[in-house]
């Protein structure tokens, strides 16, 4: 989201406690090419110019990607059947009918796209990566209360405590979800941010 009266960006990575903090900010404008409030910095970028860009206060929140990925498929497979009679975005519908049909096991190995973009965990490098400028802050969902504190007190606006939105894996231990072929397969998928966030199983 990109709010012009406070002059910041917010790069809401899905499974990253990313509407807790927008119910929290200042209301502000999406920017992505389907609608979802999951634009990505090059996004931003491209779409409002360099003056704008390079003058904001850019951040988003990462999150440990074996954590993530457990999240994304609990997210999904906790919807309710109603849902998927509803408008809502195919790919979406897919990823819920794929989730609720499948072992998280299955989830890892065999995802139902083949196209990693397409996937509801999209990967985070490729969300903040950027042409020029990169991002002000980086917060971890790991803290995410005084990450998120932290990006007001920079931006200049009062904080609040944070709404308690879609956790889809809070009373999961990710790391139990796991064997060892998909724990190696997300490394794999996710080596990128692993080494650029410093992340470990």
């Amino acid at each position: 989201m990109i709010c012009h009266e406070h002059k910041f960006i917010f790069v809401h990575i899905p499974k990253t406690g990313g509407t807790s903090i927008r119910r929290a900010l200042p209301e502000g404008d999406d920017c992505s090419v389907d609608g979802s409030p999951h634009g990505t910095l090059a996004m931003y970028h491209k779409h409002y110019g360099e003056p704008i860009f390079s003058s904001y206060f850019k951040f988003a929140i990462t999150r440990n990607p074996w954590d993530r990925v457990v999240s994304a498929y609990h997210f999904n497979r906790m919807q309710p059947e109603e849902i998927l009679d509803q408008d809502i975005a195919p790919n979406w519908k897919k990823l819920i009918r794929y989730a609720k049909e499948h072992s998280f096991d299955e989830w890892v190995k065999t995802p139902p796209f083949a196209d990693r973009q397409l996937y509801f965990i999209s990967l985070e490098f490729d969300f903040t990566r950027a042409t020029t400028h990169g991002l002000d802050f980086v917060g971890d969902f790991a803290s995410l209360q005084a990450s998120y504190e932290e990006a007001c007190k920079r931006i200049g606006i009062p904080s609040t405590t944070l709404p308690d939105i879609n956790h889809g894996s809070s009373h999961h231990d990710y790391r139990s979800q796991y064997s060892p072929e998909t724990s190696a397969i997300i490394h794999e998928q996710y080596r990128n941010e692993i080494e650029l966030f410093g992340y470990e199983f």
